[in-house]
């Protein structure tokens, strides 16, 4: 009876020494992350969080919504997309609600004030004064110069101007 114990005992021991040299083995010979597969997960995340700012720009966003939305610490998908972007996420944001404001100033039925809370800003004075931030010009004096180029009939005047904007404030979307 003891010698049956001893067998077991020794038998679990031998067990738990081929289980640690099955994982030694697959720790040395098992897949290597390469640079080029951590740059595709940056890639990766940074197109996740351009998709969600993409879908969710007129509601308040926050960067912490937007890490919690990918799974990854608000800290390091800050440094990565800034990394990869050469601009914050939070930079990224407001140009973009920016740059979407801007696709809205030709309609002269919406008013600057129903443009803002349709970019997601819903203070009116925060929208002009980041209006002008990014695009050098108040929203009211950029629409003024939309509306003399469409009564002009120029779509290459529009499309000079929104050239000039995108230039300026350094952002393609």
């Amino acid at each position: 009876m003891n010698e049956s114990r001893g067998f077991h005992k020794a038998r679990e021991t031998r067990l738990t020494g081929l289980l640690y040299l099955l994982l030694s083995l697959l720790v040395e010979f098992g897949p290597v992350t390469s640079p080029e597969l951590k740059e595709t997960r940056t890639e990766i995340y940074v197109e996740k969080v351009r998709d969600f700012i993409e879908m969710n720009y007129p509601q308040k966003i926050t960067i912490e919504d937007i890490a919690q939305f990918i799974g990854l610490n608000r800290s390091y998908l800050c440094s990565l997309f800034k990394q990869r972007m050469q601009i914050s996420i939070q930079d990224y944001l407001i140009r973009y609600r920016i740059n979407k404001a801007c696709e809205m100033m030709g309609n002269a039925e919406l008013s600057i004030a129903d443009i803002s809370r349709s970019v997601g800003y819903n203070d009116a004075l925060l929208f002009s004064k980041m209006f002008k931030k990014v695009k050098g010009s108040a929203p009211k004096n950029y629409r003024a110069q939309i509306q003399a180029h469409f009564q002009n009939d120029s779509e290459e005047s529009i499309l000079q101007i929104e050239e000039e904007h995108l230039f300026y404030s350094g952002f393609l979307p």
